[in-house]
C-alpha cells in the first residue's frame, strides 16, 4: 500500500510539471515570426556591413592612386624647382659679371675722359706755404714757396729764387691727408685747419728708418706672419687709442675720448687711422705708401688754400695712376678680415711725431 502511495503521488508530480512546461500554440507562432523577423535583420546588417567593407577598400585604392600621382607631380614640381634655381644662380653670374664689365668700361671711360680734360698745364700749381723743420732737434715752421708740376714739388725760399732748397719727384709722391690734433700735437687750434700732410717715396735707404720701425716690426715674427697680408690690403697697421682729438678716416666719426677712447688701428705707413669694429665689415682703401717712405708737414697761408693744395695733389694721384693703368684709382679696397686682437698691446698715445724721417735741415 505504501508503494502504490508512492508511485501515485511520483505520478501526480509528473502531471504538475507537464502542466506547468505545456505552451500554447499562439506563442510559438509568435516566437517563430520573432525568430524569422530576427534572422532577416541578420542577413541585412551583414549585407550592409560587406557592402561597406567593399566600399572602404575600393576608396582606399582610389586614395593609393591619387597618392601616386600626387608623388609624381611633386617629382616633376622638385626638378622644376632645381633647374630654375639652376638658371637663377647662371643668370645672377651673368649680371654680376656685365655689372663688373659695365664697371670696368665706366672707369675705363672715366680714366680716359680725366685724361683727355686735365693737361699738363692745369696740374701746375704754387703758393707760399710753410715747411716743418728740424733744426737743431727743435721743430719749426719754415717759409717758403711750393711749385708743384707734373715735374715734382719744388720748394724754394723766395719766389724769385731759381734753384730750389728741396725738390720732391712726382713719381715719388703717394699721398696727401688734412691732419688732426693726434698729428700735430703742438700746432694752434688756428694753424690745425692749415695744416696738411703729404706722404712721398724715396729711394735711399735710410738707416734711422729701419731703426725707429725696428721696434714695431720686432712684433711680427709672432701671430702677424702667420696672417695673410693680402687681408691688411697692404696697411701696416698697429692698434692705438687716441685722447686729443681726431676723426675716424671711414665714417667720419669721433675717434678720440679724453677718459676712454674706443679702440682703434692706424697705419704705419699711410696713417690712415679707423676703428677697429670696421676690421671685417667695412671696405678698407688700399694703402698707397711704400715702406721706405717719409712724410713732410706743410703749412698754407688759410684753411681755404690748405684744402686746395690737398685737392690738388690727389687729382694729380688719380691722374698718374690713370695713366700708368688706364683705370682710376681705387677708392675702397677688400675687406680686412682679420681677427680684433691684434699681436700688439694697444698705447694711450698716437705715433711719435719722428717715427718718419723728417726732411733735410737747412
Amino acid at each position: 500500500a505504501i508503494n502504490k502511495l508512492e508511485e501515485v503521488m511520483a505520478q501526480r508530480q509528473a502531471n504538475e510539471a507537464l502542466k506547468k512546461g505545456k505552451v500554447s500554440r499562439s506563442d510559438a507562432r509568435r516566437r517563430e515570426k520573432k525568430i524569422v523577423e530576427l534572422e532577416k535583420n541578420l542577413r541585412m546588417e551583414r549585407q550592409k556591413y560587406e557592402e561597406r567593407v567593399m566600399q572602404i577598400v575600393k576608396e582606399n585604392e582610389q586614395l593609393k592612386l591619387a597618392l601616386a600621382e600626387e608623388e609624381k607631380a611633386n617629382e616633376k614640381l622638385r626638378m622644376d624647382l632645381e633647374t630654375f634655381q639652376h638658371l637663377e644662380a647662371a643668370m645672377n653670374e651673368q649680371k654680376k659679371r656685365e655689372r663688373q664689365d659695365i664697371h670696368a668700361d665706366q672707369s675705363r671711360t672715366s680714366a680716359t675722359n680725366l685724361m683727355q680734360q686735365i693737361n699738363e698745364n692745369e696740374l701746375r700749381y704754387d703758393g707760399a706755404v710753410s715747411i716743418r723743420l728740424t733744426v737743431k732737434r727743435r721743430q719749426q715752421w719754415q717759409e717758403c714757396f711750393a711749385v708743384f708740376s707734373p715735374a715734382g714739388l719744388f720748394f724754394y725760399l723766395t719766389q724769385n729764387d731759381r734753384q730750389p732748397f728741396q725738390t720732391i719727384q712726382a713719381d715719388n709722391l703717394c699721398h696727401a691727408r688734412h691732419v688732426s690734433a693726434a698729428d700735430v700735437r703742438c700746432a694752434g687750434e688756428n694753424q690745425l685747419p692749415r695744416i696738411f700732410q703729404i706722404l712721398y717715396g724715396t729711394e735711399e735707404n735710410s738707416s734711422s728708418r729701419r731703426s725707429s720701425m725696428a721696434d714695431l716690426s720686432s712684433l711680427s715674427g709672432s701671430r702677424e706672419e702667420k696672417l695673410d697680408k693680402a687681408l691688411w690690403n697692404r696697411h701696416d697697421l698697429v692698434e692705438l687709442t687716441f685722447h686729443m682729438p681726431t676723426n675716424c678716416d671711414l665714417c667720419v666719426k669721433p675717434l678720440s675720448n679724453l677718459l676712454r677712447p674706443p679702440p682703434a688701428f692706424e697705419c704705419r705707413r699711410c696713417r690712415m687711422r679707423f676703428h677697429r669694429d670696421h676690421l671685417g665689415v667695412e671696405t678698407i682703401p688700399q694703402c698707397r705708401q711704400t715702406v721706405d717712405a717719409r712724410e713732410m708737414l706743410i703749412m698754407a697761408p688759410s684753411a681755404e688754400t690748405c684744402e686746395a693744395w690737398v685737392q690738388h695733389l690727389k687729382r694729380f694721384l688719380d691722374y698718374k695712376h690713370a695713366q700708368k693703368t688706364g683705370t682710376l684709382l681705387p677708392r675702397s679696397g677688400s675687406s680686412m678680415k682679420v681677427s680684433t686682437k691684434s699681436a700688439n698691446v694697444p698705447r694711450s698715445a698716437t705715433l711719435p711725431n719722428n717715427s718718419l724721417i723728417s726732411p733735410v735741415a737747412l
